[in-house]
């Protein structure tokens, strides 16, 4: 299970945006660029995740995308299987 939502990092915070308005402390980091930089990925999690997701549901009878091949695809598959298990 995770937390869905619009993820945001700003200000030294992570936080989730919910829709009725209300925000969702995730984590605080520091000033340093490797800092905002890895709080930029993490609030980005959330959207990689339905990317990815959205991105296989499309794939065709061989179940990889053809111009990818099956190692990026199955990279895809165990992103989603770490994010949510």
């Amino acid at each position: 299970m995770y937390t869905k939502g619009n993820w945001c990092a700003n200000s030294g915070i992570i936080y989730v945006e919910e829709t009725d308005a209300s925000v969702c402390y995730v984590a605080s980091y520091g000033e340093d660029n490797e800092a905002e930089a890895n709080a930029r990925l993490i609030a980005a999690a959330p959207d990689l995740l339905e990317s990815l997701e959205e991105l296989l549901s499309h794939l065709g009878p061989t179940g990889y995308i053809a111009t990818c091949g099956k190692p990026a695809t199955d990279k895809a598959r165990a992103a989603i299987a770490k994010a949510k298990y």
